[in-house]
């Protein structure tokens, strides 16, 4: 649905929001990945699409402050 690039301590972390369509229910992801140093780092939040407009801006905000300290 939705990719964004940003920079963070000399790193360059990629936020995507997208929508998971199953058999039984749809789901709303919103996930920041980031390679350091040969290793992939993914951070995730998942609700279902029902309860996506009460959390979205809490998890757009914890989403976009995941960094590294290593």
């Amino acid at each position: 649905m939705q990719a964004d690039e940003r920079q963070s301590d000399g790193r360059t972390f990629y936020d995507l929001e997208y929508a998971v369509h199953l058999e039984d229910r749809d789901r709303h992801e919103l996930a920041t990945v980031v390679v350091d140093r040969g290793r992939l780092y993914t951070f995730a939040a998942s609700t279902n699409e029902i309860r996506w407009g009460k959390v979205k801006d809490l998890f757009h905000q914890v989403v976009t402050s995941f960094t590294l300290l290593v």
